[in-house]
């Protein structure tokens, strides 16, 4: 059970700079096995450089306010947060490279607050046949219980995606995409790991 809030303000600098305040909280509960909130905020700043370059920034910094009955230190933590997204795009193709680190819950052996850190590089590609796109994705993530030392869950994951959309009218998308995953988990001084193969079929009607 959880809930989210996120408020803020935006404001154009000029026609290429704009900067942005956001206050940022959260409570989560793990019923029996206690509870945390997360109070904090970020800064952000996106620049456009060029008509088809494009930076998008935001850094701050997260209170995380434990009280879980795991073992894990219940002293409040100051956790950064934040990202950074370098985007191109023009008429046939849009590429994203993008860094995030951030804090979230975790359900996988017991209830933690986890913090984690993500980088992805994912492309959408114009065909030569004007009504298909490819897409392709991969990403590497790194994650850690906070407060809880090297007896706590740890996990280091990567993987990719690739696929085909197919636009059969300008309302009506069918895609196919085959996507795989690696997980190695640590916890209690014991390793896991977790392979997935996955193949998606997709009909999109958009209105």
């Amino acid at each position: 059970d959880y809930q989210t809030y996120t408020t803020g303000l935006a404001l154009d600098l000029s026609r290429q700079d704009t900067v942005s305040l956001t206050f940022l909280g959260a409570d989560y509960s793990y019923s029996s096995r206690g509870s945390f909130n997360t109070r904090g905020g970020t800064f952000g700043w996106s620049r456009r450089f060029t008509p088809n370059v494009t930076l998008n920034s935001t850094a701050g910094a997260l209170v995380v306010d434990p009280s879980l009955n795991t073992g894990a230190s219940s002293a409040t933590t100051v956790a950064p947060v934040g990202n950074l997204a370098l985007l191109w795009n023009d008429q046939t193709t849009t590429l994203t490279a993008a860094y995030n680190i951030g804090v979230s819950p975790s359900f996988q052996f017991e209830s933690a607050t986890l913090r984690s850190q993500v980088v992805s590089l994912n492309l959408v590609q114009q065909t030569a046949i004007p009504q298909l796109l490819g897409v392709a994705g991969v990403n590497y993530g790194h994650g850690e219980q906070i407060g809880a030392g090297s007896a706590g869950f740890s996990y280091d994951a990567w993987g990719g995606t690739g696929g085909l959309t197919y636009r059969l009218t300008p309302q009506t998308y069918l895609g196919t995409t085959y996507s795989y995953s690696h997980n190695d988990q640590s916890f209690g001084g014991q390793d896991f790991t977790i392979e997935r193969h996955m193949v998606q079929v997709s009909l999109a009607q958009a209105f």
